[in-house]
């Protein structure tokens, strides 16, 4: 099975890409290195790692693709703030772009990770958050 995974050199894409390959999976890395994790000292080293923003990407990067798990994104209010309109294309419209690219494309497995930004500021601070909380990004 050849998995693509986006932000694959990030804090939590580094450790996945390593388990994903320890398991026998294929990867396809994309990652800008925006923020390239320096906290993760075990860097996947994979063979068919890509330097590629994610709103760059096209339909040869999806070809022969099972599953996509797409952790690459401006994470955290303060980054997004910096530049809200790269935040909206990165975050936004590339993922939503992105997933539908792999429906039409027959990916058959899509996996969206993402951080609490999604639920902003919960109106109860000692609160949990699940799939049925508000969105508030």
């Amino acid at each position: 099975m050849k998995i693509l995974v986006t932000g694959n050199l990030g804090y939590i894409g580094s450790v996945l890409t390593n388990k994903l390959e320890k398991l026998g999976y294929h990867v396809k890395g994309i990652d800008a290195e925006y923020f390239k994790s320096n906290l993760v000292t075990n860097s996947p080293d994979i063979s068919d790692q890509l330097n590629l923003d994610i709103r760059d990407i096209t339909d040869n990067e999806l070809k022969d693709v099972d599953a996509v798990i797409h952790l690459a994104a401006i994470v955290g209010d303060p980054a997004c703030k910096i530049n809200p309109v790269l935040a909206e294309k990165t975050n936004w419209e590339t993922s939503k772009w992105l997933i539908d690219r792999c429906m039409a494309l027959g990916v058959s497995k899509f996996i969206f990770a993402s951080t609490c930004s999604n639920y902003g500021k919960m109106d109860d601070p000692n609160a949990y958050v699940d799939e049925d909380s508000k969105l508030a990004p």
